[in-house]
Parts: C-alpha cells; structure tokens; sequence
C-alpha cells in the first residue's frame, strides 16, 4: 500500500484553527481584566497595599518569609509574585494588580482545557463544553472582580483548576507524573489563600467516593477498586501535595496559633459575634446557607470591594446553565464527573457558609471553578435536547450558543463593572481613596516645598505604598529647627496635629520622611486653625483634606518636648521602648489619659504584635485597658523596618469612682493569637513583662492646705524626700473603747525609691505603748515609691482604743518606716534638728469614762 502523506501545513490550520475560539476567549478575558487597569478599582485597599509593601521589603531588604503574620496572617506565593512584578515595572498600582490580571487570563485556556477533559466522552463535542466553561470564566463578573484587585485569592482558582485537570489527564492516560504534577499543584495552592486548605478535601472526597462505588455498588474486589485510576491517582496526588505542603506544614507545627486565628475568628461555630450570649450557632449556620445558596440565585455578596452590592454571583443565562447542570449531575450522580463536581462546589463553599458575613464572595473564591463547569454542562444538556429535537439547528448550534453566553455575559459585566459599580462612591470609601489620594498630592508637593502630613495618614497602607519607596523608613528628628522652606500641611478634618511626619526632597540629597516629636496641645490647636489655600479632593470631587501653606512658622515657634519619661525597655528583642509622655499628670474621675509612646524597631517583626496599656492601683489590679495594634490600628508592627521610630497614641479613660490615691499605667505587647506577652528587658520598671509607662495621682478634694488645723514643717529622709505639712486631731478628749481619728497631710518632695508604712502609736504616761495602727498611706493606696515631686496626700487614720484603757493623759507620735527592713525613716523639724528615734509628737489627748 502506498504510505498516506500527512500534509502538516494543513494539520497545523486545523489545530490553529481549533483554537480560534479559545484565543477569542482569552481576549475577551484579558480586555475584561485589562481594560482601565490604571484606573478601576479607584485607590488601593488597606489588604492589596499591605501585600505590595510585604512585596516591597522582601526586594530591598531580604524579607523573605514562609508565612507573612501581618494583617491576619497571608500565604507568601502572591507576595513573591508581587515581588517580581514591582522588580519589573515599579511601584505603581497597576503593577500589582497587573499580576492578578495575568493569573485570571491564565485561568481561561486552563479551565477550556478541564472542561474538555472531563466531558472527553462526548468526542470532538467535547471541546464545545470546554469553550462553554472558559467562556462562563472569561465573562464572570465574580472573576473579573478578584481578576483586578491585588488579592491572592485569583491564585487560588487558577491553580485549583491546574490541580484537577492534571489528575484527570492523568487517571485517562494512567500516568504517574500526571498525578505528581497535580499533587505539585495541589500543594502550591496551599501557599496562595486560606480557602484552599480545603480544596485537598475534594480530592480526597472523589477518591473516597469513587473507591466506595467501584467496591460496593461495582462489585469490584478493594484491591481492584483502590487500583482505579482516579482513586490511585489522588492518593499519589496527595501525597505529593502533602510533601510540597512541608515547608508551611512545619512552620504551622511551630506555630499553631498562625494557623487557625484567622479561621477561628470567623466561624459561627462555636464563640462568635454572630451567636447570640448563650445560644447557640445552628440558627446562624441555617441562615448562612439560605444566604449561600440566595447567593446564586437573587442575592450576593454586598461588600463593594466583592461586588456589585447585591449581585448574583451568575447572571440569567449562568443560571439556567446552573440549574440543568446540578440537575445532571445528580441525575447522573454515580459519575466521577459529576461526583468531582458537586464535591467541588460543595466543599468550596465551607468557607463562606461556616463563617460570618455570608455569603462572601472572597472565601467563596473556591468554588468558582466547578461553577462554571456545572454552568457549561447544564448549557451543554439543554443544547442536546433542542438539538435532538430540531437538527437543523445542531451546525450552527454550538458556535451560537458559545457566541450568545460570551456577549450576554460579557455585556453584563461591563455594565455592571465598568458603568455602575466603578463610579460608586462606596467603591471609591472601599478601596481607601482618601488616604490613596493624599498620598498622591504629597508626592506630587514635595517636588517644591515640604510637606507635613499626619502620622497616622502617612503609615495608612494605601499612602505608605506609595511614599516609603520615595522618602524611606521613618527618622525621628528632636526639633523642627531644620524647616526652613515652605511647608504645606495636608489634614483631613480631625486629624491628629500632635503627631506629625515631615516629607522632604532637597536637591542634591536623599529623601526623608522625619517623624516631628509630638507637638504641645496650644501648637496643634494653632495648627488647626490655619486657614487653608486650597482643597485636595477624590476623583470623584469629594473634599478630602485642606491644604494649609506657611506651617513653618508655627513647627518652629518654641522647642519640642522631650518624653516625661525616658525607658530603656526592650521587647523580645525586636521592639525597644524608649520613652513615654502621660497627660495630663493629675486626672480626675471619669477624665481622660492620653499617652504617647515611643518606640523603636531593632529587626523585622515577626508578627503583627499587639499593644495594651492598663491603668494599675498599687494592689496590681487592672482598672482601664486599651489593647490595638500601634497607631490605633493603621501601622502594623510587621511594617516597620529595623530602625524605625513610631510615636504611638492612646487614650484611657479614668474610672469615675476611683477614690483619691497613686496609680500607674504600665505597657507591653502580646502576640494576638496566643495573647503570650514578650518579654521585657531593661533597667526600667518591669513587672508581668509590662513596663511602667507613668505614674499618676488623683488628688483628693478635700485637700485644703490652708484649712489644716495643725500646721508643721517636717521633712523626713536625708536628704528631704518628703514632708509632713499639718496634721488634724478633731477630737483629743475620748473614751475607752472608741477611736482616735487622726488626718496626715503629706507632700513629696523628691521620687522616693522604697515603701514606707506610716505608724501611729499612743503611748501612756511611762511611754509604754498603749495603742497604733501602721499602714502605708491612703491604706496602701499611696506606695511612697509611686509619689512624684509635688504629689500631696490627705491620709486619714483611726486607731482603736482599747475598751479597758485606763483614764488619763496619753502621747500621740508618727513616723515612718521602710516596708521591708523595718528602719524608720529619719524626721528633722523645721530648723533642720533630728527628732530621735524618728519620732514626731502630735500632742496629747485625754481618755476618761463617759
């Protein structure tokens, strides 16, 4: 026989050719994803700008991390991928969501080539629901969303449809590096979002089910019913996933709380904002999955950073194709297909329906995949059946069909993408456009003139993306005496003018962002009131912060403050504490604290601490406690770089019925996961690894120096450490069997290092003691070591006498003594004389029967 020609320009048109549809998909999908880039979504959200500066840091200074803890805890391949795109083109904002875009187009040939795997049955057909399922993709508003923000969730669909179409290639050809590719696939899904920590589930529910199939309902032996292809190719699938899932295993194992806080804190099972106090989670989990399966069907996700608020997660033909395609599969439930896919789509929406907020469209990323292969199948059933029933129609059929779903589908999410969801306000408030925006004006001011910009608005995420590339890590500067050019201020309205960051480019030298010690009450409120020049407003032409020029001279007028209080603490290695300012230094009830503390960062964080400042009695109990990350929440302490300095502000507020006395507030850091505290070195005051941050004394009303009916002039300690102004003795005539009350009046003079208790004896006429009372002062609730120079105290005692104390002339003394050593505290009178033994009289009183 003559040997058949095979004309391979030919066989490669009809290959180009076949793939025609597929290109014409992929363009759709990547104008989709594409198009206005630079533009849509408006500003940058707190999450996509926290990846990009992890991204940052990881390419100037080394970070490199298995798992980043900052913001709740992140998988690192989509930081690695951010990495490389900003090397590439810089740090710009369409760079990083540039890799988001790639991976959604990606996504498209990958799912055409799943879809036409698992339908392989249906021969050259086949292909036909491939191009369905990547045209349901390609035009998904779902996908185009997650497809155009910095979110390493896109990764997530990408390689989950890269995982199980090798496994399926794999188990119809039985190749074994098939299924290793899948299980290496299976497990780098591991290190792109949280929800794919139960994608391995599906696997192992398909093996499960189609094992229990084969043996049971298949009559097949165990032996030849685990010898299936798919069975066998998932267990080597994930077993190879298991071993690429080493590196995050480990460091899990190291750190468990890593692995579960995030999870944790959304479930509805067990505690959670949404259970009510004492109910319990079954109404929650109930209405979540009405909201999950609403979700399809009339009701989406209703965050504006998801969705168009509201939206179906598929439009009306996606929904059809829905419907008949669960319809199939379960009809046809015995099927590997279709066991795949409604694990699949079950087990992918865990993830929303266990947690708050549901449905959400993030966690429920997932089940993207299986969705649109369930909408291409459903599409694919209702075809055949109007094909069956009118044949004319099957040649043109499939091309309209593929034709219809893409432009329907497609023009629905431009609209809904382009023209109504991206000019929404809310839209533009969930993607940080103020802070995004002001970042923006600051660069573009500081080419000519200094710019000053609040603390907390200069460490947004949003805003330190953009300038910590220009002006570096934070640098601390103890006056403002080097502003000497023009200085615009840029503040929204409130913001806080005590803490400010002074962005300067001088030509010829390195930018700067310098952090302006904290300025005094009467200066930021002079700062407030500069009449502004102009007015920095959003894309969309709302007011967002004034411009306020000639600032100079206000930062220049008067020195800065130095912290009260300078410390030397350090935590964990990582974090030194250098110093702390408490306003004001006399409270009263109900009043308010307000203290700055200031840090310094020594290395990377390794994670995301958190900082709680407690207000203390001397008896160590807790009586106000405020617990945030640094900057009330805006800069997390994985963002600062080794060096850095942060003025930290926080307010408490004073109990209202705390009664006269000392009290101190004291500071540490615990990690939010284990709440472990870090341990505290330093030479300062530590105590429960807290370092004492001030102390404080809330003076009692009815302190009135000129009302003191015995004035003195005692001081006590060499040199004089404090001094005993008057004492009150209302009564000096008693009986037996009642009390002697006696007020102190105290003032401090110097810090005192020890404890003194003060003692009151009554003595009789042999100088025998009759009667005392000894207590530190205010009843302990005055330490000596806690009084700060000028502190006054009104200490009241009352000491008992004995109902069998004989009438006549007794001798009331005071003095002081130290707590732990029993040596009392010498006492010198107002002409620098030495009272012996410590001891000062107060006079007499007589005790005679009623």
């Amino acid at each position: 026989m003559p040997e058949k020609i095979v004309d391979k320009s030919s066989l490669g048109v009809r290959r180009l050719a076949a793939w025609l549809p597929v290109i014409g998909l992929i363009l759709v999908g990547a104008f989709l994803r594409l198009h206005q880039l630079d533009q849509t979504p408006p500003g940058l959200y707190h999450d996509e700008a926290f990846y990009a500066i992890d991204a940052q840091h990881l390419l100037r200074y080394g970070h490199w991390l298995i798992f980043y803890t900052g913001n709740n805890g992140r998988e690192p391949l989509h930081i690695y991928v951010l990495a490389g795109a900003l090397f590439l083109f810089g740090d710009r904002t369409w760079a990083i969501r540039l890799m988001s875009a790639f991976s959604g187009i990606l996504a498209i040939p990958l799912m055409y080539r799943l879809g036409r795997t698992l339908w392989r049955e249906m021969g050259r057909r086949a292909r036909w629901v491939g191009l369905l399922a990547a045209a349901s993709l390609a035009v998904s508003y779902w996908h185009v969303d997650f497809s155009r923000i910095a979110f390493r969730a896109a990764d997530l669909v990408t390689v989950s449809i890269l995982a199980v179409w090798l496994l399926w290639r794999g188990a119809q050809f039985r190749s074994r590096r098939l299924f290793v590719l899948s299980g290496l696939a299976l497990g780098l899904s591991q290190y792109t979002y949280l929800a794919a920590r139960v994608l391995p589930v599906v696997v192992l529910g398909l093996a499960g089910a189609v094992l229990v199939l084969g043996w049971q309902f298949g009559r097949r032996p165990l032996r030849a019913a685990l010898s299936q292809p798919l069975v066998r190719g998932s267990l080597i699938a994930l077993a190879v996933s298991a071993l690429a899932f080493l590196p995050l295993g480990a460091y899990f194992a190291l750190h468990p709380d890593q692995f579960s806080e995030r999870s944790a804190g959304l479930s509805v099972i067990g505690a959670s904002a949404a259970v009510p106090p004492g109910g319990t989670a079954a109404p929650t989990l109930a209405g979540n999955i009405l909201a999950t399966v609403r979700m399809f069907i009339d009701h989406g996700d209703v965050n504006p950073r998801h969705n168009l608020p509201g939206r179906p997660a598929v439009d009306w033909v996606g929904q059809i194709g829905l419907l008949a395609g669960v319809i199939a599969a379960l009809l046809q439930w015995r099927r590997p297909r279709s066991i795949l896919l409604l694990l699949w789509l079950g087990i992918m929406l865990l993830p929303t329906t266990l947690s708050i907020e549901a449905p959400h469209f993030l966690r429920a990323i997932g089940a993207l995949p299986p969705l649109c292969l369930l909408v291409a199948g459903g599409l694919t059933s209702l075809w055949r059946l109007i094909a069956d029933a009118r044949p004319r129609l099957a040649a043109i059929g499939w091309p309209a069909l593929l034709i219809g779903v893409t432009l329907i589908g497609g023009t629905l999410t431009y609209r809904d993408y382009f023209l109504r969801w991206a000019t929404q306000a809310a839209t533009a408030d969930a993607f940080d456009i103020g802070s995004y925006t002001l970042a923006q004006r600051a660069l573009a001011l500081s080419q000519t003139v200094d710019v000053l910009l609040p603390l907390r608005q200069y460490t947004e995420p949003a805003a330190l993306f953009s300038l910590e590339p220009v002006f570096g890590r934070l640098t601390p500067i103890d006056s403002a005496a080097g502003i000497g050019r023009p200085t615009v201020l840029l503040a929204p309205g409130g913001s806080d003018l005590g803490n400010l960051v002074l962005l300067r480019r001088l030509p010829g030298q390195a930018a700067q962002a310098l952090v302006l010690a904290p300025l005094d009450t009467a200066r930021a409120a002079q700062l407030a009131q500069q009449p502004a020049s102009g007015e920095v407003y959003d894309f969309l032409g709302r007011p967002l912060a004034d411009e306020v020029p000639g600032v100079e001279k206000i930062v220049l007028n008067g020195a800065q403050p130095q912290p009260q209080r300078a410390l030397d603490a350090v935590f964990d290695g990582t974090f030194s504490l250098t110093g702390a300012d408490l306003r004001p230094s006399v409270p009263m009830p109900g009043g308010v604290l307000q203290l700055e503390l200031y840090w310094k960062s020594l290395k990377w964080a390794p994670e995301d601490e958190v900082v709680f400042v407690q207000l203390q009695s001397p008896a160590g109990d807790n009586l106000a406690q405020l617990d945030s990350q640094p900057l009330r929440g805006t800069y997390a302490t994985t963002l600062w770089l080794p060096g850095t300095f942060v003025t930290d502000p926080y307010t408490l507020t004073v109990p209202a019925g705390l009664l006269p006395g000392t009290y101190r507030v004291v500071a540490g850091m615990y990690r939010p996961g284990s709440i472990q505290r870090l341990g505290v070195s330093g030479t300062h005051d530590l105590a429960g690894n807290t370092v004492v941050a001030g102390n404080l004394t809330l003076p009692d009303p009815q302190f009135n120096a000129q009302a003191i009916a015995n004035r003195l002039d005692v001081t006590g300690g060499d040199p004089a450490r404090l001094k005993l102004v008057g004492y009150d003795l209302p009564m000096r005539v008693l009986a037996p069997g009642t009390n002697l009350n006696l007020v102190l009046y105290w003032q401090a003079l110097s810090a005192i290092d020890l404890d003194y208790t003060v003692f009151v004896h009554v003595l009789d006429a042999n100088g025998q003691l009759v009667a005392q009372t000894d207590a530190q002062p205010l009843g302990g609730r005055a330490p000596t070591s806690w009084w700060r120079p000028g502190d006054q105290f009104r200490d009241p005692r009352t000491v008992g006498l004995g109902a069998d104390l004989p009438p006549g002339t007794y001798t009331v003394e005071a003095g002081l003594y130290d707590n732990a050593s029993g040596q009392r505290m010498p006492l010198f009178d107002a002409s620098g004389q030495q009272l012996a033994d410590g001891r000062l009289g107060l006079g007499t009183i007589l005790v005679q029967k009623p």
